[in-house]
């Protein structure tokens, strides 16, 4: 009797704490997680690198002739088109010159046309003997002399019409103008190292930028299926003010110091939003990865042993995987293997998690951000 109300005792205490085990276990917290839908979508595969904008054409504007600036036909900043006109020089004595240089030539042409008939009266007298023959030599020497004069001269008028010509600056190409070097009034010198103005192409734009030497097979290989292949640019966000170009130029040289190669995207610029000088994001894209399957990159845990995602389950737990990784594009990342379409991951409140841990879904996506 004895005996059996000890084990009624012992039983009862039994159950009563494998209640409260249970009960301590439900009641565990869950924790608070937020988590986004894995997307299924196309994707670029693409290198990226820093670019550098330039101008196609970049022309320091300077005058041929030394003389007073005497005219500005635009303001700075302004767009301009190739063969407007942009300064004069004061014409004045480069008209006198050509003057002068016309009078010159009018003179020896004169003293030329004098000298031939001479030649030519004497011709025969010299035949039969009646003319010295000395004399006569000398004046074929000053016919030869004033035809070469006349040819001097008509050099000189050439030169002194181009040297006008040259007091009239007009533009050699489309572009904008930059910040006027020299101010309407002032002496202008001939060839001076100091241009008047410089003007920058805009439209059509290059950017340039540098990928290692270990990408030009690749690179290579995808011309092969594609010469022209898609060049993207961005300030910073590709999401905003993405500007499209294409691959025009791969460098014939590695360079032996960097290891680096060059190369040239080509952008229409219509909008004239590329600036010459401008630092850009470029991406070269290579193909278009279909279907790829993308999550924030923020879901990514790197430990040592690989890296994981905490994937929820229908019963608010989850599960620790371990992924492979593809290409970062911004603040996503291509999942190769390890999570399936439509698969919750967790993005925030993921320090304290394991595999089978409840959790609460503090705020959740429909849908990744898309590309």
């Amino acid at each position: 009797m004895f005996w059996g109300r000890v084990f009624l005792i012992v039983g009862v205490l039994f159950l009563g704490s494998c209640k409260k085990k249970s009960e301590l276990a439900e009641s565990d917290p869950a924790f608070l997680v937020t988590a986004v839908k894995a997307i299924q979508k196309d994707a670029p595969l693409y290198l990226e690198a820093i670019g550098h904008v330039e101008s196609i054409e970049r022309i320091k504007v300077m005058s041929r002739v030394e003389g007073e600036l005497t005219g500005v036909y635009f303001k700075e900043g302004d767009y301009v088109k190739k063969g407007d006109l942009l300064f004069t020089i004061d014409p004045r004595p480069y008209e006198a010159k050509l003057k002068f240089a016309e009078g010159t030539l009018a003179e020896n042409l004169a003293n030329l046309k004098l000298a031939q008939e001479k030649v030519l009266r004497y011709t025969t007298l010299v035949q039969e003997e009646y003319y010295s023959e000395i004399d006569y030599r000398q004046l074929q020497t000053t016919a030869e002399t004033d035809d070469a004069l006349v040819k001097k001269a008509e050099a000189d008028v050439e030169d002194a019409k181009i040297n006008l010509n040259y007091c009239w600056i007009y533009s050699p190409i489309e572009g904008k103008t930059g910040i006027l070097q020299i101010d309407k009034g002032n002496l202008v010198r001939a060839n001076d190292q100091n241009e008047l103005i410089t003007i920058n192409q805009i439209s059509p734009i290059y950017v340039t930028f540098a990928l290692s030497e270990k990408f030009l097979p690749t690179v290579q290989k995808y011309q092969c299926k594609n010469p022209n292949l898609p060049v993207n640019v961005s300030y910073e966000d590709f999401k905003e003010d993405t500007f499209k170009g294409f691959l025009e130029v791969v460098d014939n040289q590695v360079d032996p110091e960097t290891g680096m190669i060059k190369f040239r995207g080509k952008f229409d610029n219509e909008d004239k939003k590329l600036w010459p000088g401008l630092f850009v994001r470029t991406r070269l894209i290579l193909d278009t990865i279909k279907d790829a399957i993308l999550i924030p990159s923020e879901a990514v845990d790197y430990t040592q042993n690989g890296s994981i995602v905490y994937v929820v389950n229908k019963d608010k737990t989850v599960d620790k995987r371990n992924v492979k990784l593809g290409q970062r594009i911004d603040d996503q990342i291509i999942i190769i293997s390890g999570v399936e379409k439509n698969e919750m991951v967790v993005t925030d409140g993921m320090l304290n998690l394991y595999s089978g841990a409840k959790v609460q879904l503090q705020k959740t996506e429909k849908e990744n951000e898309p590309l």
